[in-house]
């Protein structure tokens, strides 16, 4: 039976910092990254010629921006640019699919509009929230199961693998489990989720009371506003973070 160790990588500078070391330290024969799979023969020649900038050019032949923005690709280009000599000898895969990357995008950009209509007007739009949410939280099951069906396929034909992922790491190491054996490492710790993560998580598995829905997109507009528009987001993040969790530092 093969095995998986995932690790899970929010979008900061430290958590990629941190993933990067652990690959130095694991002993690995293949690799799978959260991008698109239809992106594979892209990353593996970048990881030959290292030229990110040709990298996006072939995406952007295949995606227009509108569908996957730059923005996106640009955050993995430090991890892509060590995998350049870390995966040397190693097969390196993309998992995810190109729908459920349009849709999270789609998602993204709407409820981005959403916090923006919301800050200027200062009013919850409370019924576009729930429409989009809840076409959310329907494919999110769908979309881990046929991830680690993907993985744990691909990942049989060698010993050890490493899967890189983000938020849902934990829903998809669960998957795995059910084919391989699997463990799981955090990295950027201490890390707080942006206010929308749990709150879909948590009605991707039940009935959420709308007054715990209308508290969670308030909190997430102030996120937005207070943290991720003056600071961007991987600073923002780090900023949250430590402030929805600042009884650590009391206790170091």
């Amino acid at each position: 039976m093969c095995a998986v160790y995932v690790i899970v990588k929010p979008p900061t500078k430290r958590a990629t910092i941190e993933t990067i070391k652990l690959l130095k330290e694991l002993e690995f024969d293949s690799v799978f990254i959260d991008l698109p799979r239809e992106f594979e023969c892209y990353v593996s020649e970048y990881l030959k010629h290292k030229n990110f900038d040709l990298f996006i050019k072939q995406i952007l032949e295949i995606m227009p921006s509108e569908t996957f923005p730059i923005s996106s690709i640009r955050g993995y280009e430090e991890l892509l640019m060590a995998l350049c000599s870390l995966s040397r000898g190693r097969e390196v895969y993309c998992y995810g699919s190109v729908l459920k990357s349009k849709l999270e995008i789609e998602f993204t950009f709407i409820s981005a509009q959403l916090t923006l209509h919301d800050i200027i007007t200062n009013r919850i739009s409370i019924d576009r929230w729930l429409n989009i949410l809840s076409t959310r939280t329907c494919d999110f099951e769908k979309w881990i199961r046929e991830e680690a069906e993907y993985i744990a396929t691909e990942a049989s034909k060698y010993g050890k693998a490493v899967c890189i992922t983000g938020y849902d790491g934990s829903f998809l190491k669960r998957q795995l489990s059910r084919y391989c054996k699997s463990q799981i490492k955090y990295t950027g710790l201490p890390f707080h989720l942006p206010p929308i993560q749990p709150l879909t998580r948590r009605m991707s598995i039940k009935n959420v009371d709308q007054q715990e829905i209308l508290n969670s997109i308030r909190e997430h507009i102030c996120f937005v506003k207070d943290f991720i528009i003056p600071y961007g987001l991987e600073d923002g993040l780090e900023l949250w973070s430590r402030k929805k969790l600042y009884w650590l530092n009391r206790l170091s």
